[in-house]
């Protein structure tokens, strides 16, 4: 295929280092542009931490084989606007027939709650729908489009999937803790926030709906192996960052809303002091 002559990746040198490319909240769906935006690879993976597009979109598919005859393996979790408007049966439907794709060559992961081993690395990806806290914005919930645009899905589903979510995160960290021989390294990727501290723009934090972007895991977790994570990698805010809490490195690279199909700068893009987006951002974990 011409993307494999033009990106002959094992002659990259790149396989015997475990080093991630990252980014998240791409939203090619706003102005079309799956088979436009490129992606030049600086790492074997890639992680896709969401908000890529919409899985009902034709060209979503397009975009993910071109991913995945460019990169070793694709690792993909879903964020909250790749389901819009399908149920989250459907979306799911779709998930396991991407994977199936001959021409994503067996290359693409789509992290629902899934576990994944590359060396000695243990990737733990899901997209850790928020703990809504409805006791203080109850009301301010029918300001978010996802309970609109999303079939079927409402206030209790959502609670309903981040508990399913956190309680298979907690599992599988304590089975990790519990493994016998040597360690292994531990990334989770997820689309919402694993924590409040430093996760999105303070200039532009809304009160009312914090619980929606985010869930405290990191800063006061008793999880059982929540020390063996090395990075964890979310999207969602739009606030790009890369910082350690207490024992793991927390990155976020999302690119965020724009108007021009290959303009890295989004419309919302935040104030403060955060890292500019790029598509080269790499971890070596």
């Amino acid at each position: 295929m011409l993307v494999s002559l033009l990106f002959p990746f094992p002659a990259l040198g790149f396989k015997s280092d475990m080093k991630f490319q990252y980014l998240s909240d791409l939203h090619l769906e706003v102005v079309p542009s799956y088979e436009k935006y490129e992606i030049y690879p600086r790492a074997p993976y890639l992680i896709l931490a969401g908000d890529i597009g919409q899985l009902c979109d034709p060209g979503l598919r397009l975009f993910l084989r071109t991913q995945c005859q460019q990169f070793e393996r694709v690792f993909y979790v879903l964020g909250n606007h790749e389901l819009y408007t399908l149920s989250h049966e459907q979306a799911l439907e779709i998930c396991s027939d991407l994977e199936s794709d001959v021409l994503m060559d067996k290359r693409l992961s789509i992290l629902y709650r899934k576990r994944v081993e590359v060396d000695n690395v243990v990737i733990l990806g899901c997209t850790l729908y928020s703990n809504l806290d409805l006791s203080r914005h109850n009301d301010s919930l029918t300001l978010l489009s996802d309970f609109t645009r999303i079939n079927n899905w409402s206030v209790e589903s959502h609670l309903k999937a981040h508990r399913a979510d956190s309680d298979w995160l907690k599992d599988q960290l304590l089975l990790e803790s519990q493994r016998q021989g040597s360690p292994r390294k531990v990334l989770v990727i997820t689309h919402f926030a694993p924590t409040f501290v430093n996760s999105s723009d303070p200039a532009k934090r809304n009160e009312k709906l914090d619980s929606y972007f985010a869930t405290e895991l990191l800063s006061a977790s008793a999880w059982q192996g929540i020390d063996l994570v090395n990075a964890w990698v979310y999207g969602h805010t739009h606030w790009r960052c890369d910082f350690e809490l207490g024992p793991v490195r927390v990155l976020s690279n999302a690119r965020g809303v724009v108007l021009a199909h290959n303009d890295d700068n989004p419309l919302d893009n935040n104030s403060g002091n955060q890292m500019a987006f790029s598509k080269d951002r790499v971890i070596d974990i």
